[in-house]
């Protein structure tokens, strides 16, 4: 962060080298990283001050909503907690009114749904959706198999799964999650 200051050699580098979205990155997993932190210390003001600033510089990043929601549910923070889900959900779904074959904001929606335990049957369809309009997505079949499985659909959360890791078999996150799955099947 203190590299982001004006004049900061870091800062002027970024910007003469067009790598806007690098600094952009690095905002949004800072301002994610101290919105956790502030939860975790049971400082919610500052953690929602940190969710606004957040929500305001990427307003579809669910990123936040994936590493505050629970976080702040089990602080018992459930008003906070439900509008940053609510927040974050109206952002979303404005973005698949305006373009439906939007792959990729269905997968995020489907994705935050599915991390919140929240309108799980409505992420099934999302994330449906997202695979039929990029079915050589081994992510988008991920969020798939994630959907399945915490909708009690182990059978098709594994099929999915295991095609995912056909697609990419280098990918250590499908077999992990595969080996998840297969063992809530026994």
């Amino acid at each position: 962060v203190e590299a982001l200051s004006p004049g900061a050699g870091q800062l002027d580098f970024q910007i003469r080298n067009h790598h806007i979205q690098y600094l952009r990155n690095a905002i949004k997993r800072e301002r994610i990283h101290r919105a956790a932190v502030c939860i975790e210390n049971g400082d919610f003001e500052a953690a929602e001050h940190h969710i606004e600033v957040g929500a305001k510089l990427q307003p579809q990043d669910i990123e936040m909503v994936v590493a505050c929601y629970p976080r702040l549910i089990k602080a018992g923070q459930d008003d906070l907690a439900e509008k940053l889900f609510d927040r974050y959900e109206k952002s979303m779904l404005e973005q698949i009114e305006a373009w439906p074959k939007d792959a990729m904001a269905l997968n995020n929606l489907a994705w935050m749904y599915a991390q919140c335990n929240r309108e799980l049957s409505d992420a099934i369809q999302l994330s449906q959706r997202a695979v039929s309009l990029a079915p050589s997505s081994a992510i988008y079949l991920d969020t798939l198999a994630e959907v399945h499985f915490r909708n009690g659909r182990v059978e098709a959360a594994i099929a999915a799964m295991q095609e995912c890791a056909n697609m990419d078999p280098r990918e250590q996150h499908y077999r992990e999650n595969l080996e998840r799955y297969l063992a809530a099947a026994k």
